[in-house]
């Protein structure tokens, strides 16, 4: 799954893998 990634993808992942933290605790 890792392609290719620019910096404003790396930025919304990081806000995702922020929201589902938030969600999972």
């Amino acid at each position: 799954m890792m392609k290719n990634m620019n910096p404003d993808q790396l930025g919304q992942w990081s806000v995702w893998a922020g929201c589902l933290g938030i969600l999972a605790f």
